[in-house]
């Protein structure tokens, strides 16, 4: 493996996308993305904690958008969210994909507009 890419979201290249996907090195954000990502958490912590509903953060999905999730249940409701996301069906992606999926992945959240918290 290859030394540690970092990535800065909005301005990964085609290239370094390719290289992510041919060379498998080991990626990491930015340290300037750590300012707008921990703002933003502090925004979705508020929204979890207050008494207005704020979709998906305190209160359901789809259909069951209207009902509020209890402040002490946040934390459930997103765990619950991030694990039915963690499922699928069919053989398992080649490695190279899943990593450039990652990698991609990583990119959006280190923009700073998805309430993430911790440092990714």
């Amino acid at each position: 493996m290859s030394e540690t890419r970092t990535l800065v979201p909005g301005s990964v290249s085609l290239g370094e996308l390719e290289t992510l996907y041919w060379d498998s090195p080991s990626v990491a954000l930015h340290s300037d993305c750590r300012p707008a990502i921990d703002a933003a958490a502090r925004v979705i912590a508020r929204a979890a904690r207050g008494g207005r509903a704020v979709y998906g953060v305190n209160t359901g999905f789809g259909k069951l958008a209207s009902t509020t999730i209890p402040a002490e249940d946040t934390a459930t409701l997103q765990r619950n969210l991030i694990l039915s996301h963690c499922s699928g069906i069919g053989p398992a992606l080649p490695a190279a994909i899943t990593r450039l999926v990652m990698s991609l992945k990583l990119i959006s959240l280190g923009r700073g507009a998805s309430g993430v918290r911790g440092w990714l």
